[in-house]
């Protein structure tokens, strides 16, 4: 077990997830269960190891995190992949554009026109029957 050094079990434990007795394990053969045990016993409750397990934990996960330029060509290689379907290439290709402050989400929202019926409440049925009518024929343009 000398052989097992903390950075080691350190890198296993990122490497597994954070699961600190599943990468004790990575380090032993199937019949040898109980050193895995105590290698993680010997390192759960040490403050100093669970600091520098925690500072590992953290740059792992930042090196994962792409940065906008990598965001940016993923983006641009899915929009055109001919393997991926239309509506996706087309997705990628807008949010790429936004991303790139070619495109604003208030340009996209200005051309959303709703097309919603709304009618206040009436007193009787043959009132909002009649007022609902008149706003659907404005909706379709009728009017």
């Amino acid at each position: 077990m000398s052989a097992i050094t903390k950075e080691k079990y350190i890198a296993a434990i990122v490497e597994n997830g954070g699961n600190q007795f599943k990468a004790a394990l990575t380090f032993f053969a199937d019949d040898e269960v109980g050193k895995a045990l105590v290698l993680y016993n010997k390192y759960k409750d040490d403050d100093a190891f669970l600091k520098e397990l925690s500072i590992a934990t953290r740059e792992h996960k930042e090196s994962d995190t792409p940065n906008k330029y990598q965001v940016l060509m993923r983006l641009w290689h899915l929009s055109g992949d001919p393997s991926h379907k239309a509506d996706e290439r087309i997705k990628a290709l807008k949010l790429y554009a936004e991303l790139k402050g070619m495109l604003t989400i208030e340009d996209v929202i200005q051309n959303i026109k709703p097309s919603v019926l709304v009618v206040k409440d009436t007193n009787t049925q043959s009132e909002w029957e009649i007022k609902a009518i008149e706003q659907q024929k404005k909706l379709l343009g009728l009017r």
